[in-house]
């Protein structure tokens, strides 16, 4: 067997794209595949699955992507954490009352205006929510009940119990009936304070 031949007639099927390939591995699969002197030595099936398996770029883009799928779902988790932290600073410095921007910094080794910044993007965020309960204050009568399908927190609010009916005359208004679930600035299902 000639090894620099059969690379050769690899490195043909392959045309522009060699260098995506690890050809040494391809030769070795081919010979344990049963290859003697020709690539036609074995089906072709056979040929384009052992070459696909050493497709280096492949290979590549697709570990490229996973990690960009997991730093996206890394990010996600860090804004939805961020939002609790937020909630519960300003909650914790409510409860603590006056100076409680303080007693908290000093618990948590961080400065005051570090604190007070934090506390006041929670602040923020349930006034927020606020806001938005008022202007969407009813959920489905089967999700009030439990017995709706939607995933937990995934019911959607109403603004008037007249909306499921479409006697509400919001559309008249320009204004939707029903909103998402999830609050602006909210964290989404699952991060709810207890």
């Amino acid at each position: 067997m000639n090894r620099v031949k059969i690379a050769q007639q690899v490195t043909t099927t392959l045309s522009d794209f060699v260098q995506d390939y690890d050809i040494d591995a391809i030769l070795d699969d081919l010979i344990d595949a049963g290859m003697q002197d020709n690539i036609d030595d074995v089906d072709s099936d056979t040929y384009w699955d052992i070459v696909r398996r050493h497709d280096l770029a492949a290979h590549a883009l697709e570990r490229a992507l996973d990690v960009h799928a997991a730093f996206l779902q890394t990010e996600e988790d860090y804004k939805a954490t961020l939002a609790v932290r937020q909630l519960v600073f300003a909650e914790t410095v409510q409860t603590l009352g006056r100076g409680g921007n303080a007693r908290l910094a000093r618990e948590l080794e961080l400065s005051d205006p570090t604190v007070k910044s934090i506390a006041d993007r929670g602040r923020a965020m349930d006034k927020e929510s606020s806001e938005y309960a008022a202007q969407f204050p009813r959920i489905r009568p089967e999700c009030e009940d439990g017995i709706c399908e939607h995933a937990a927190g995934g019911c959607e609010r109403m603004r008037s119990s007249q909306c499921r009916t479409g006697d509400c005359g919001h559309a008249e208004l320009g204004l939707h009936c029903a909103e998402l679930p999830q609050a602006p600035g909210r964290p989404a299902p699952g991060w709810e304070l207890a």
